[in-house]
């Protein structure tokens, strides 16, 4: 495998460093079913030793076990170890993704954008330059109008209420004024519109 030569690193492929990575997998993944199936076998032997009423019998199935369980813990230890060097594997493949994004970067129109600070740093210095001096160039505009602008007097005799209008609109006010004002009557207007306290005549009073 090439990622196992002397300098494995000196030129490693991404792809290799995954073939190898699918490799340890597999190697994993038989160990893992050697534990299975002796761990099985152990428990059928187990079972077979506690129905036998043969000491000899017994004791064979004894040392069978016994061995089986070596056999285990051995292949436990190796899946241990393929684990580890599976976790090993994964980071030298994460590294080699970013290193091919690093590379990415300087070579794209955006790295070689940031590529120089110094270079971005007086760009946006002058993009702020250019920002402010915009603002004060249109506040000055602004005042400028505004200033002119003010100076400007409304002529009333084209846009205001000629003189004429002005009195016919007093005349109106005054009229709504007397309408509104009730009229108090006079002295004699009251005393003729009192009635008379008159007693009617009587045709039969003598005189």
């Amino acid at each position: 495998m090439g990622l196992f030569k002397r300098h494995p690193f000196k030129n490693v492929k991404r792809e290799e460093v995954v073939d190898a990575i699918i490799e340890l997998e597999k190697k994993k993944d038989e160990l893992a079913d050697d534990v299975f199936i002796r761990e099985k076998q152990i428990s059928d032997k187990m079972q077979r030793g506690k129905q036998s009423k043969s000491l000899s019998e017994k004791k064979l199935l004894a040392n069978e076990i016994m061995m089986l369980q070596r056999q285990v813990k051995a292949s436990q230890k190796r899946i241990i170890f393929v684990d580890k060097k599976i976790y090993v594997t994964g980071q030298v493949k994460l590294a080699i993704d970013d290193m091919d994004f690093a590379n990415y970067n300087k070579k794209s129109t955006v790295g070689k954008m940031f590529k120089n600070n110094a270079s971005l740093e007086k760009f946006l210095s002058n993009v702020v330059d250019a920002k402010t001096e915009a603002d004060s160039e249109l506040l000055e505009q602004i005042d400028m109008v505004d200033s002119i602008m003010d100076t400007y007097l409304e002529e009333d005799n084209l846009y205001g209420e000629s003189e004429d209008i002005n009195n016919i609109l007093s005349m109106m006010e005054e009229d709504a004024d007397e309408e509104l004002t009730p009229i108090q009557p006079t002295r004699e207007k009251r005393a003729e519109s009192k009635p008379l306290d008159i007693e009617p005549e009587d045709p039969f009073r003598e005189e």
